[in-house]
């Protein structure tokens, strides 16, 4: 477009190259570049200085903040606001002087000055008369001195004090009292503690006495039993006057002896049946549980297989045998089962 309407100004090659900065104006140039420092020419009368000035180039673009283009010359003239750079100091307050006495005292002038209501007094005379019917009299009342002022100020100070140090003698006697309640509630609950342990060990050695089981068990009743022969054979030797006496005596206690141990070994077979039976029976319950296979999607399968089955039968039959006395139809029907 541009060699076909300005054909004088179509490129050209060489040295006859076309500079295109000549086309535009010189305040509208898109190619120039400030130059870091300029000369200002300034005209004293006939005189003229030059005066370097340093540019300091915006780093963003800069903001248009009004101005003018002449219109002879074509120059655009910005404010002097966009022109020159400011520096914003933000003003701190200074905090050094302000809870000191000369801040906190307020500074006061007397000054006289005149009214704008006139006044006046006006004394009784002999040719005058003058209306006293609004008239009032004032009475000094009793003056007061500073050490007076001060006096009641210390009385009132006491009096704050008294109420004060009563209300935090208070507060702390209520604390300490509730502190009290609360070691006395603790010490209840202890005791109730204990008396519910030493009540449940008081059953429990009663029921290892009464049903022994273990081999324990059975080691403390023999324990006991021979503490107990060893006082009593203390006693007959203590209170036996002659041999015959304590011969009779001593036979005596051969023979309770002999009875506490046959009630001992009963018990112990007694105990060895229940743990018979109960190891029995978990063994069955065990053997007749059906075993659990882990399918590949994650859920677990139950598989009864023969000797699952069996288990349970030889289970049933064992709680058949071992429940109450039944009729003996179907106490005969078990016993053949079993057979």
């Amino acid at each position: 477009i541009m060699s076909n309407e300005f054909p004088e100004l179509a490129p050209e090659s060489g040295d006859n190259a076309f500079d295109y900065n000549n086309i535009w104006p010189e305040y509208c140039n898109p190619n120039y570049v400030m130059p870091d420092i300029i000369e200002v020419k300034v005209a004293v009368g006939e005189d003229h200085y030059f005066f370097p000035v340093t540019v300091v180039k915006a780093v963003s673009s800069k903001l248009y903040l009004g101005g003018y283009r002449h219109k002879m010359t074509g120059k655009v003239y910005h404010h002097a606001s966009s022109q020159t750079p400011t520096e914003h100091h933000r003003q701190t307050k200074d905090f050094s002087n302000l809870r000191t006495r000369d801040t906190q005292t307020v500074e006061t002038k007397t000054r006289s000055i005149q009214g704008y209501r006139e006044s006046g007094t006006q004394m009784d005379r002999v040719d005058l008369k003058t209306n006293t019917v609004n008239d009032t009299i004032k009475f000094a009342r009793t003056y007061t001195t500073a050490d007076e002022v001060l006096l009641k100020r210390k009385e009132c100070a006491i009096i704050m004090q008294r109420y004060w140090r009563g209300y935090m003698a208070r507060c702390r006697a209520n604390e300490v009292r509730q502190r009290n309640i609360q070691f006395k509630l603790e010490q209840q609950e202890q005791q109730r503690l204990k008396a519910i342990t030493d009540e449940e060990q008081r059953v429990k050695d009663m029921l290892r006495r009464t049903h022994p089981k273990s081999n324990a068990d059975f080691a403390v009743l023999f324990n006991e039993l021979d503490h107990w022969r060893k006082g009593e054979v203390a006693k007959i030797k203590a209170m036996a006057a002659d041999s015959e006496e304590r011969r009779l005596a001593m036979v005596e206690l051969l023979a309770n002896e002999t009875k506490a141990l046959q009630a001992l070994q009963q018990l112990k077979a007694n105990a060895q049946r229940e743990i018979h039976h109960e190891k029995t029976e978990e063994m069955l319950k065990q053997m007749s549980q059906p075993l659990q296979w882990q399918l590949s999607h994650g859920e677990v399968a139950l598989v009864h297989t023969q000797e699952t089955q069996r288990a349970k039968q030889l289970l049933d039959l064992f709680h058949a045998l071992h429940s109450p006395l039944q009729n003996s139809d179907q106490r005969l029907e078990t016993l053949l089962k079993v057979k």
